[in-house]
């Protein structure tokens, strides 16, 4: 198979995943983080979201509902009034996937959403070195220029075991491990 038919499969994988845990370094519209979520197919999610400079929120997702645990750096950073910082900083907020809040942290939460993104971020593809990541033997897919990669297993099923690069990743790469496929 060509690296963009790997990457096509793994993506594809990722899409159809019951479950999946992703954690490490990612960058969205030049915003830098940090996360750390175990994802659930048709469910929700659960973890963590450190943006640089903004603090960090704890969010639970189960079907339309979002609960938000951030902490004060975070509230300031999206405009609650200081009155309010010390009734809801450290405390859970109820919330709606359908909120303008919720809408934009439960994106996060669903595997397939998760893997469109990336597919988006992925353009001509060549096979990189062999590796070994936790365990599973795995190809690396990349652009010629090296900027952007994919670590995929060697297996079957091809699974995403990590993604590093300028446009996906920053400062190191997501790692995702727990897979479990319907």
């Amino acid at each position: 198979l060509s690296a963009a038919q790997i990457a096509g499969k793994a993506i594809a994988n990722l899409k159809t995943a019951s479950t999946v845990h992703v954690a490490g370094p990612t960058k969205d519209a030049g915003q830098t983080g940090v996360l750390n979520m175990s994802l659930v197919h048709g469910k929700g999610c659960q973890g963590t979201l450190a943006l640089q400079g903004k603090g960090s929120v704890l969010l639970v997702v189960i079907g339309k509902l979002t609960w938000i645990k951030a902490d004060s750096l975070f509230l300031k950073s999206y405009g609650v009034e200081p009155a309010a910082l010390s009734i809801l900083s450290g405390k859970y907020i109820k919330t709606t996937t359908n909120s303008a809040f919720g809408s934009g942290l439960s994106a996060f939460c669903d595997p397939s959403e998760l893997a469109s993104g990336i597919g988006d971020h992925i353009g001509r593809l060549v096979k990189g070195t062999t590796t070994t990541i936790s365990g599973h033997p795995a190809l690396q897919v990349r652009d010629p220029t090296g900027s952007d990669s994919m670590y995929v297993s060697i297996s079957a099923q091809p699974r995403i075991l990590r993604l590093g690069g300028g446009r996906i990743a920053t400062g190191g790469h997501l790692v995702f491990t727990a897979y479990l496929c319907r």
